[in-house]
């Protein structure tokens, strides 16, 4: 999944990536859209179209955005829009295996924290929020599916995916 996304990105086809910050999908299911806003709770500023699966690949594109800032249970992000804030409940990430299998959930936001466990490839997973160590991004994620549902644990960047056509959220 990671390979289709880097050849993605490189030919164009998706957002724009925002160096050493971490790309998630907004998974928003109101059809009317999703709100960018000029602060936490603040006014409007922008609407990231809604995206079904027959979408054109511009929309479904434009649900990819980068985390810039976490305040509290909001993100500031950057889109292709410009920039503005999310509630996190409106973002989300798929897991992705790693060169060593199924991604690991980490205790904390470092390479040698203690692991939690795996969690299965292509998991639907919440941001909570985000880290950068030593230029990985880690992310903070609530577990949505299967048996560590509920869990909160670090996933590195190498674990996590944001891609617009293969997630796990079009199920």
């Amino acid at each position: 999944m990671k390979k289709l996304l880097a050849v993605l990105f490189a030919l164009g086809l998706a957002a724009p990536a925002f160096a050493g910050q971490p790309g998630v999908l907004v998974v928003d299911p109101d059809k009317a859209g999703t709100n960018v806003r000029d602060a936490p709770s603040g006014r409007v500023l922008d609407i990231i179209p809604y995206a079904s699966a027959s979408s054109p690949d511009s929309v479904k594109e434009r649900r990819v955005v980068n985390l810039l800032a976490n305040e509290g249970k909001w993100f500031k992000v950057a889109y292709s829009g410009g920039e503005g804030y999310v509630h996190h409940s409106m973002l989300g990430v798929c897991t992705s295996a790693t060169e060593d299998g199924d991604p690991v959930l980490l205790k904390a936001p470092r390479d040698n924290a203690r692991s939690m466990g795996r969690v299965a490839d292509g998991t639907r997973a919440r941001p909570l929020a985000f880290f950068m160590q030593n230029d990985v991004a880690y992310l903070n994620v609530e577990i949505l599916e299967g048996p560590r549902k509920g869990t909160t644990g670090w996933l590195p960047e190498q674990a996590f995916s944001a891609n617009p056509y293969a997630s796990c959220w079009r199920r």
